[in-house]
């Protein structure tokens, strides 16, 4: 009689056990409820200065590669806290040339951490619309219910085609994916085209401004149109 109370104790707690296992995890095979694809601008005018959450003169780039941090904190509550499978990756450019960031894959915090401390160089022109191009190319591959483009840039695109080009042809070949820029330190009008593409634009022009719209758009957009 003993062994077999002991045994349906057991049996219980297994049961129990293997239920809240099943609540607070997300099968392999599931699809992802959401893909972001973020688009970093490390041209040669995010070395200028504006004012940084310290009152004083701030590199751009520290403050962009901040933000970045700042989205990957949100990014990570909201996987853990819906128990979802989140994708995201990263498409710098810099030195004139859109560059290997953060291939898109399962979310990992700790590797937008490490991209961020080791941040290259900022320097030459403007390739947007190639880069944002490549973010799209990514985001085809993925199997996700919601597919985001988060471009954080400072100036307008002076080489390769145009953002508002590349987003007419993402429009007409991928029309889930919803794009969205903050344009930092810079007139939103430079993204009037990008507008008339469906682009949502919103302005920051100091480290302050910046966190606080890539929170409202992760929070009131994007991440809330994945819940």
């Amino acid at each position: 009689m003993v062994k077999n109370a002991i045994l349906v104790v057991a049996l219980c707690l297994f049961t129990v056990t293997s239920a809240r296992a099943q609540t607070n995890t997300v099968p392999t095979n599931a699809p992802a409820a959401v893909a972001i694809e973020l688009v970093y601008d490390g041209s040669g005018s995010m070395a200028d200065t504006v004012l940084g959450l310290n009152g004083a003169a701030t590199r751009k780039d520290m403050i962009a590669s901040n933000a970045v941090n700042s989205i990957a904190e949100r990014i990570d509550e909201f996987a853990k806290t819906r128990h979802a499978i989140v994708l995201a990756g990263l498409v710098p450019f810099y030195s004139g040339d859109v560059q290997s960031g953060i291939p898109l894959q399962r979310f990992n915090v700790a590797r937008f951490h490490f991209w961020t401390k080791n941040l290259p160089v900022s320097s030459g022109g403007t390739p947007l619309g190639s880069a944002i191009q490549r973010a799209a190319d990514q985001l085809a591959k993925a199997s996700a219910s919601k597919k985001f483009i988060l471009v954080i840039t400072d100036g307008e695109s002076n080489s390769g085609p145009s953002p508002e080009r590349v987003l007419a042809g993402i429009k007409a070949s991928q029309p889930g994916i919803a794009s969205f820029f903050v344009a930092f330190d810079v007139d939103a009008s430079v993204f009037n085209g990008a507008k008339t593409q469906g682009a949502t634009i919103v302005s920051a022009s100091d480290a302050r401004q910046l966190i606080t719209q890539v929170d409202n758009l992760l929070g009131q957009k994007i991440l809330l149109e994945a819940e």
